[in-house]
């Protein structure tokens, strides 16, 4: 297990630096559809050999099209990387069930102790009949290990036309990327609506004992190396046609020293 015991002099010095949010060079497709990701640790210092340092993971993601203002395609799959060399610890954290059929999808199963995340989303659903946008807020849970992988669950709640709706979106962990996967065998993988912006704020702490001490695990952690270039986060989108983009960032790091 990585070096826990060490996180509070990390602590000291990542979290007097800081770096300026700015959003990746706009994706597009030859149809005008775009992405553009806004991606972030916070703060912005690399872990090193000795000491580990905690971050939050900030995503800001626009869709759209601006050729013709139609909504942006349905999704089929998408990942999210994360500069290589990051740390998720999921699978140390209280954890919700994942939703074993279609009813439990988008419930209130998740306890409090399992919430990691907050953020909000504007939902475009005019494929759904509903014109106006949809604004919904975003509850991240940390969820339980889909066989192997860690998973983070992503519940979202609106309402429209007075009506309650929620939402639920499953990603797993796997070779430094979420990737969107369904945990439910009686529905098929894909979003059966579009997003014209989505935000989140991911980041916990889990306070424990390891061997007789006690110790604070971070769920994210910084990579040890700081490229000259900054670390690079990519966000792939397949809609239901096979089209992809493929979105990027980069953000400015410090590289600390032991």
């Amino acid at each position: 297990m990585k070096k826990f015991l060490a996180i509070g002099a990390a602590c000291a010095v990542a979290f007097g630096t800081a770096s300026t949010a700015q959003g990746g060079v706009e994706a597009t497709d030859a149809a005008g559809n775009f992405i553009v990701l806004d991606a972030d640790f916070n703060p912005s210092a690399s872990s090193t050999r000795r000491t580990i340092t905690p971050a939050n993971l900030n995503i800001d993601i626009s869709f759209g099209n601006k050729r013709t203002g139609n909504p942006f395609p349905r999704t089929a799959a998408f990942d999210l990387a994360l500069p290589r060399g990051s740390a998720f610890n999921g699978a140390e954290f209280p954890q919700c069930p994942l939703p074993a059929s279609a009813e439990q999808v988008a419930t209130d199963r998740c306890e409090r102790g399992t919430r990691v995340g907050t953020g909000g989303a504007v939902i475009d659903a005019r494929g759904l009949g509903v014109q106006e946008p949809v604004v919904a807020s975003m509850t991240v849970y940390n969820g339980a290990p889909n066989g192997t992988r860690p998973t983070l669950i992503l519940i979202a709640k609106a309402t429209v036309n007075g009506q309650p709706l929620a939402a639920e979106i499953n990603l797993e962990w796997t070779r430094g990327r979420f990737a969107l996967f369904d945990p439910t065998p009686d529905t098929p993988l894909g979003l059966a609506y579009s997003f014209s912006s989505v935000n989140l704020d991911i980041g916990a702490t889990l306070r424990t004992r390891l061997r007789g001490r006690r110790v604070a695990i971070p769920l994210f952690y910084t990579p040890r190396t700081c490229p000259r270039k900054g670390w690079t986060f990519s966000f792939n989108h397949t809609d239901a046609n096979n089209g992809r983009i493929a979105a990027g960032d980069l953000q400015s790091c410090v590289q600390l020293r032991d």
